[in-house]
């Protein structure tokens, strides 16, 4: 049975202990992005081989050395950014054969560029209203959780919007063996259902099933608007009107 990777997003909350660890990680990770991306750099200019993510990952102790504060954030965050720049470079490589006319070497992530981290498997932890962050096991407060099925694999963080009103985010991705279509039970390919749509619920089968509508466009349309009125306040341009 092939694997269904589903994506759990949720708010986070972090008080400003937790906001200045995530922000001081970005900043350790998009450092580290552009090392990696220097070392890659003089490897092509000696004509030595291009070194894989693997390869990047072994000159992580050596870096922790010569940079103590690289040693706060999680080893697997650390790692991840060596993928990261790997798949730059692949993508690079890629466009290159196929004779791309603007192939794009991979650029600098400065801080204000690089926007998430990730973490593989380890390093953190779920529950109903926290998510615990290692190092340190920052218990960082969130909103959107619901149960999903599956093992957890990764959990990435992500910055949004401007400072200092930072919203932070985090994608936590599922793996499952079954396959869900989006809330409606999976329904067997050798039988045949009538299904009737309307407004009180949105799906009736003829076999009495029912599945509630949520509204969600009605509440889309509502949070839309009071975020516009708000904006109306503010002249273009401005950084208020930005937030």
């Amino acid at each position: 049975m092939s694997k269904d990777i589903r994506t759990l997003k949720v708010r986070l909350y972090p008080n400003r202990e937790q906001e200045k660890m995530l922000l001081d990680t970005l900043a350790q990770c998009a450092e580290l992005y552009n090392s990696l991306l220097d070392y890659c750099k003089e490897c092509h200019e000696k004509g030595e081989k291009h070194p894989s993510a693997y390869d990047m990952m072994m000159l992580l102790p050596q870096m922790k050395n010569e940079k103590p504060k690289m040693k706060t954030v999680y080893a697997q965050v650390l790692q991840n950014v060596c993928i990261r720049v790997s798949r730059a470079f692949d993508g690079f490589f890629r466009r290159v054969k196929e004779k791309k006319e603007e192939a794009g070497y991979p650029r600098y992530r400065f801080i204000s560029r690089y926007d998430s981290f990730t973490y593989s498997q380890n390093g953190f932890i779920l529950s109903k209203d926290h998510l615990i962050l290692s190092p340190g096991k920052q218990k960082i407060r969130i909103r959107g959780f619901r149960k999903m099925d599956g093992k957890i694999k990764t959990c990435t963080i992500i910055r949004k919007g401007c400072s200092p009103n930072y919203r932070w985010e985090a994608a936590i991705t599922f793996e499952s063996e079954k396959r869900y279509a989006d809330n409606i039970t999976r329904i067997q390919k050798d039988r045949s259902i009538g299904i009737d749509m309307g407004l009180i619920n949105l799906i009736v089968t003829s076999e009495g099933k029912e599945y509630p509508n949520g509204k969600e466009y009605i509440k889309a349309e509502r949070q839309l608007s009071k975020i516009l009125r708000k904006m109306s306040k503010y002249e273009k341009g401005t950084p208020e009107r930005e937030r």
